[in-house]
């Protein structure tokens, strides 16, 4: 079940306080409808007891005060007044409930805006750690589902609970006994009901948060890796997962809409029948006159409004039942990425503010790292200096430790020891953000946005703050702009999803071009011109000689073909540095790095062909 103090946590202190507002205005809606109905009843005493004006004191004075000259007219200045205080009861319950609507979205959006805020603000480590189908279905469905299936519910519980329990103090004053036992009869219906189904709810509810985990996976593993996908012959395996979890997610939500509904026709006939019962009853002991049909119509109208009022309530704490584990999973999920948010200094600063450093003399001092939950340490007392400007690269073979030296680099990792010192300023969570200012990063996997090549070369730039002419620029020094000039739309050509119009030598290039874009003070390459051909990658590499001047260059290679020209290289093996120094003094004093060059020389070189290359 929902914890009341619990929800109100996941709400900023101005949302709490207008939930508090929200829930007294259900209250002053719900006395209005509530007088609605009761004027009804003495209008029917009235019409079935005409003498009844003379003897009640409110009705007389009510007569004296319309100013009625006789009884039809009395009878019609009344059902007007009646008529009136109804419409006004309505229109407050119509506005109750726009509020209500309104109230809950607006909670849903700022919720959304709050975990995504919190998510983007975490350090590198959350995001590999963590599922992106989960995070993902976290802001898309969980807080969908907090919004219309836990708030909004509770919140019309509150409302016509407030209806509810002004109808029964009104029915005790009536007749006490009579009100006792409307009471335990509808609520004995729900409650039997709701004890009966409570345990099964819960279960469908948890089948329908797992069911929307794995849905969101199979759509991320069949998009993402549909070439995979379809050279294996996999799409009705996916399929077939895919439907069999969405059967099961659809059962699950059709026994909670049933479990909430099913007592709405049970209670409807008990109801009926206890009218009847009570008309009897009225007729046998007061008999025909006004005050039973008086009393009877009062009766009448309390079930016309509390029936729905008990249905809503019970169909709420259903909803409520089935759904109330997401407010645990929306807490835990806020307190996880409070955990790993970065500090407010570590926030990223806009490209154009690039910081400035003194000196960019780039130094790891004694490093040592271990991912989360790992026992050994992917780097182990790792010490280099990179010196201003200059073409640096880092070599050894897979798992060797160069792209963990590089993330610590970027200041995506913080070491478990030691320091990463830029100038003589030791780069922390409270500076980290300004160095970044000043890195370029090429991956070998290049992320593209499904936009204009314009746009994903000037990636991170407002639109109307994209520079063309830098675009072309960065785009040659790049060697993709022969290529995208020849194209019809030029550089607002669409590049497709994750780049599908691309070759994988054309997307490096760009990711390329966006690097050299932001014009950075040292420009870092991992594995980044792999999918490139060797033509292009000596283009590319003798434009980073040049550049290698004013920026510093750091490359991690794998084709120790890259290298050659590298003013100083470090060899890694098993998270230390087993080597530095020129491509001519390693391969004559270093074993390791000879070793290196057997493997390379063993490996065929395999030329990028380029779709669109000449």
């Amino acid at each position: 079940m929902v914890s009341y103090s619990k929800l109100i946590r996941l709400l900023c202190p101005r949302q709490r306080m207008k939930m508090y507002l929200l829930q007294v205005f259900f209250l002053f809606s719900a006395l209005f409808q509530v007088g609605g109905i009761a004027s009804i009843s003495p209008f029917i005493a009235v019409i079935s007891n005409p003498s009844i004006v003379e003897t009640n004191s409110i009705l007389a004075s009510l007569y004296l005060a319309m100013g009625a000259t006789n009884l039809e007219e009395f009878l019609v200045y009344f059902a007007v007044l009646i008529a009136g205080v109804i419409l006004l009861s309505n229109l407050i319950a119509s506005y109750s409930l726009w509020l209500l609507f309104k109230f809950a979205v607006s909670v849903g959006s700022e919720l959304q805006s709050r975990l995504y805020s919190s998510y983007l603000s975490n350090e590198y480590t959350f995001f590999t750690m963590n599922n992106s189908a989960t995070l993902i279905a976290n802001l898309t469905q969980q807080i969908p589902r907090f919004v219309y299936m836990v708030l909004q519910p509770v919140l019309q519980l509150i409302s016509q609970a407030f209806i509810v329990v002004i109808i029964i103090i009104g029915l005790l004053i009536v007749d006490p006994v009579l009100a006792m036992c409307s009471f335990l009869v509808i609520g004995g219906v729900y409650s039997a009901i709701y004890w009966t189904v409570r345990k099964r709810v819960v279960s469908a509810g948890d089948t329908i948060t797992n069911i929307n985990k794995i849905k969101l996976l199979l759509l991320n593993e069949s998009i993402a890796g549909v070439k995979e996908v379809k050279l294996l012959g996999i799409e009705q395996w996916y399929i077939k997962e895919f439907k069999e979890a969405a059967e099961r997610g659809l059962k699950a939500s059709a026994y909670i809409g049933l479990a909430g509904d099913l007592p709405k026709f049970i209670v409807e006939t008990t109801v009926f029948i206890a009218i009847l019962v009570l008309a009897v009853y009225l007729f046998t002991f007061y008999g025909t006159d006004g005050q039973a049909m008086s009393i009877l119509s009062f009766y009448a109208m309390a079930g016309y409004k509390i029936l729905p009022a008990a249905q809503t309530i019970y169909k709420s704490t259903s909803s409520l039942k089935a759904n109330g584990q997401v407010i645990g999973i929306l807490h835990r999920e806020l307190s996880n990425a409070e955990k790993h948010r970065s500090e407010p200094g570590a926030l990223s600063i806009p490209l154009s503010n690039k910081a400035v450093f003194t000196s960019l003399k780039i130094q790891l001092d004694c490093i040592d790292y271990r991912f989360p939950g790992k026992d050994t340490y992917a780097l182990k007392k790792l010490s280099l200096i990179i010196p201003e400007y200059g073409f640096v690269s880092f070599v050894g073979a897979s798992g060797a430790g160069k792209s963990t030296a590089v993330d610590i680099l970027l200041g995506l990792l913080t070491p478990v020891n030691g320091k990463l010192i830029v100038g003589d300023v030791e780069i922390n969570k409270g500076n980290v953000s300004e160095w970044q200012s000043n890195l370029g990063f090429v991956p070998q996997h290049i992320f593209l946005l499904d936009d204009s090549i314009k746009k994903n070369i000037a990636f991170g730039s407002p639109v109307g703050d994209i520079d063309l002419e830098r675009v072309k620029m960065a785009a040659r020094r790049a060697h993709i702009s022969e290529f995208v000039e020849q194209l019809p739309l030029g550089y607002d050509t669409m590049v497709g999803e994750r780049g599908g119009q691309l070759s994988g030598g054309q997307r490096q290039r760009i990711g390329i071009a966006r690097a050299l874009y932001q014009e950075p003070s040292v420009l870092i390459f991992d594995e980044a011109t792999s999918a490139l051909d060797t033509v292009t990658e000596k283009n590319i590499l003798n434009e980073l000689t040049q550049l290698a001047r004013s920026t510093t260059i750091i490359m991690i290679a794998h084709r120790l073909s890259t290298v050659i020209n590298s003013d100083s290289i470090y060899v890694f093996d098993k998270g230390e540095i087993v080597g530095q120094g020129s491509y001519d003094e390693l391969s004559k004093e270093n074993e390791y790095f000879r070793l290196l060059m057997s493997a390379n020389a063993s490996e065929p070189e395999a030329l990028n062909r380029d779709k669109y290359s000449t």
